[in-house]
C-alpha cells in the first residue's frame, strides 16, 4: 500500500513537473519577442527623438520607462501596423503627407491600454510664396511674390493612454479615446524657386534649391479611435490632434511656431 502510493505521488509530481516545463515554452517565446519588440520600437523612437536635443532625456526617459512595461510576461500585448495621413498646418502652410508605421499597445486592465507608435510620412510639399525685396529704392515695384517649392519628410510618435468608453480590447467592437504626448518633426528641402529678376531683387533670408530647413512640435496628443475584430486581429481607425507646447519652427516655410497636426490611421492589431 505504501509503495502504491509512493508510486502514484511519484507519477503526480511527474505529471506537475511535465506540465510546467510545457507551460514555460511559450512564456520564454513570449518574453523573447516582446524583446525584440521593445528594441526595435525603442530603436525607431530614438531615430524621431534625436531630432529634440533639447528634450532628448526627458523624452527619451518617458519613452523608456513605457516601453519596458511591455516586458512583462503575464501582459496582454499586441503589435500593429498601419498607414497614415499627416496634415500639418501653421500660419498659412498645410502640408499632407502619407505614410507608414508600427507600435505596441499593453492592457492595464479591461479598459486601459498603454500604446506606443510612430510613422515615417512622405510625399509631402509645400508652396510657399515668398517676398522678394528691391536692391533699388526707385525700383517699382519694390517687392515682387517668388513661388517656392518645397518637399517634406515627416516623423511622427506618440505615447499615450487608450479608455475604451464602448466594449474593451478584447471585445468584438470597441471605441476609444486616447491621451498622450507626441513630437512631430519635419524635414524641409527647397525643391525650386520661381523665377524672378535676380539682378533687382532679392531675399532677406536667401533660398537656395537644395538646402534644408526643419520645423518640430513636441506636446499633448489628443485622439480617438474605433477598432473592430476581424478573426485573430483588430481592423482600427483613429484620428489624433498633436498640440505643440514647445519645439522650432522655420519661419520661410509658413510656420512663426511649431507646426499643429492631424493625424488619421487605419491598420491592423495583433494580439498574442
Amino acid at each position: 500500500m505504501v509503495k502504491r502510493l509512493r508510486i502514484e505521488l511519484g507519477e503526480s509530481v511527474a505529471k506537475v513537473s511535465t506540465t510546467e516545463q510545457f507551460r514555460l515554452i511559450p512564456v520564454e517565446r513570449e518574453q523573447a519577442l516582446y524583446s525584440v519588440l521593445t528594441v526595435s520600437t525603442f530603436f525607431f523612437v530614438g531615430k524621431v527623438a534625436h531630432f529634440y536635443k533639447k528634450n532628448m532625456k526627458q523624452l527619451g526617459g518617458a519613452i523608456l520607462i513605457a516601453l519596458l512595461t511591455f516586458t512583462g510576461v503575464n501582459a496582454q500585448i499586441s503589435s500593429n501596423i498601419q498607414v497614415g495621413f499627416l496634415n500639418t498646418f501653421g500660419d498659412g502652410s498645410s502640408c499632407r503627407s502619407i505614410g507608414l508605421g508600427g507600435g505596441l499597445t499593453r492592457a492595464l486592465n479591461e479598459k486601459l491600454v498603454l500604446g506606443f507608435s510612430a510613422n515615417l510620412y512622405f510625399g509631402g510639399k509645400l508652396n510657399i510664396t515668398d517676398t522678394a525685396h528691391a536692391y533699388s529704392g526707385s525700383t517699382t515695384p519694390q517687392t515682387v511674390e517668388v513661388e517656392v517649392v518645397r518637399k517634406v519628410i515627416a516623423y511622427s510618435g506618440q505615447l499615450e493612454l487608450k479608455y475604451y468608453f464602448v466594449g474593451d480590447a478584447e471585445s468584438d467592437m470597441g471605441v476609444y479615446a486616447s491621451l498622450g504626448a507626441g513630437a512631430v518633426k519635419m524635414m524641409i528641402k527647397t525643391k525650386s524657386i520661381g523665377e524672378y529678376d535676380a539682378s533687382k531683387y532679392g531675399f532677406y533670408d536667401t533660398p537656395t534649391v537644395g538646402s534644408f530647413s526643419t520645423s518640430a512640435g513636441l506636446g499633448p496628443v489628443f485622439g480617438i479611435g474605433y477598432e473592430k475584430n476581424i478573426g485573430n486581429q483588430y481592423f482600427f481607425v483613429n484620428g489624433r490632434f498633436h498640440l505643440p507646447v514647445f519645439g522650432e519652427a522655420d519661419a520661410d516655410a509658413g510656420f512663426t511656431d511649431p507646426p499643429k497636426a492631424i493625424t488619421l490611421e487605419a491598420g491592423l492589431r495583433f494580439p498574442f
